[in-house]
């Protein structure tokens, strides 16, 4: 499909009545008239032929002007786009996250399996072709400095690593706990906000969980950043 965005003039472009130059006394309504520019009386040869020629040079004017104007608008520029559904590859029509790794993928998550796309093809992951994933329910992604790549689900991370898979999972209580949302840590690995506190994990590690007994105002943390200075910012229920 083509999208065609036509720029509008900032610029009203008036058409003139005539009426007032042909001596009518009822001019046409709705129409922009410019002011006598001389005393036009009938009988006068001169005033005869000005009525004639001022009206044809005023609309050359002002036709010239709208040229202007229109040169001067921004060029349009058309834009496409393409649907991407079941039929094209993907698991489910429905794409949670979308996220762009270091080198060039697309990753998207859906609820039957995360998958990856070159600009051509699809490939899904799922957890009967790649058990190793734990879980095919994505809600969050994100990617370290050295490239590697992590996806969030309910209750694990998977880490994706010289293209291999890894889980871990997160939760210690079973369906109550829920991970919220993941950041890429400094240091390593990534920091995973979650029901159950806050959880750092790294690649080959076992996860380190930190909780009210580490300083925290509620175990129900809900998000999670850390800035360019190395600071975490940690968002809890109030």
């Amino acid at each position: 499909m083509l999208i065609l965005i036509v720029p509008l003039l900032s610029q009203p472009v008036y058409h003139f009545g005539l009426a007032d130059f042909y001596g009518l006394k009822d001019p046409v309504p709705g129409m922009f008239h410019p002011p006598r520019l001389f005393r036009w009386r009938r009988k006068r040869t001169f005033g005869r032929v000005l009525t004639k020629v001022f009206p044809c040079a005023a609309c050359l004017i002002w036709s010239l002007a709208a040229l202007r104007l229109h040169a001067r608008a921004p060029e349009t520029i058309q834009y496409r786009y393409d649907a991407w559904k079941i039929e094209q590859g993907l698991p489910q029509n429905t794409a949670k996250v979308i996220f762009q790794t270091k080198d060039g993928y697309l990753w998207f998550s859906t609820r039957f399996g995360i998958v990856r796309f070159d600009g051509v093809n699809f490939h899904v992951f799922d957890r009967a072709n790649t058990p190793e994933i734990g879980d095919e329910n994505g809600i969050a992604m994100a990617e370290e400095a050295d490239g590697t790549f992590w996806i969030a689900t309910w209750q694990g991370v998977v880490c994706y690593k010289n293209r291999v898979f890894q889980y871990y999972r997160l939760s210690r209580r079973g369906t109550d706990d829920r991970l919220w949302t993941i950041c890429p840590n400094r240091q390593g690995g990534i920091w995973a906000a979650t029901s159950d506190g806050l959880i750092t994990v790294k690649p080959g590690q076992p996860p380190v969980h930190y909780s009210t007994q580490d300083g925290l105002t509620t175990n129900l943390v809900t998000a999670v950043r850390e800035d360019q200075d190395g600071t975490l910012w940690v968002g809890t229920e109030l």
